[in-house]
């Protein structure tokens, strides 16, 4: 695949994976009246995206603000 190595090289990478994860948070929260809490769901993150100072508090902010439990 070409699409996560160039968007590393472009920098853009860790835009990306916040929005999926934000989307992805969005797409549990909706689920969550027809599956068990306890059904997790995994999200793949960019090495690029780890390496930045900011990336855990980024990930807290979006959990804090958006209809997603962290326990999923």
């Amino acid at each position: 695949s070409v699409f996560i190595p160039l968007a590393e090289r472009m920098g853009l990478i860790n835009d990306i994976g916040l929005w999926v994860l934000g989307e992805a948070c969005k797409a549990r929260a909706a689920l969550a009246k027809t599956i068990p809490d306890d059904i997790k769901f995994c999200i793949n993150i960019s090495p690029r995206q780890i390496q930045t100072a900011h990336h855990i508090q980024q990930l807290i902010d979006l959990v804090e603000h958006s209809p997603c439990n962290p326990k999923w």
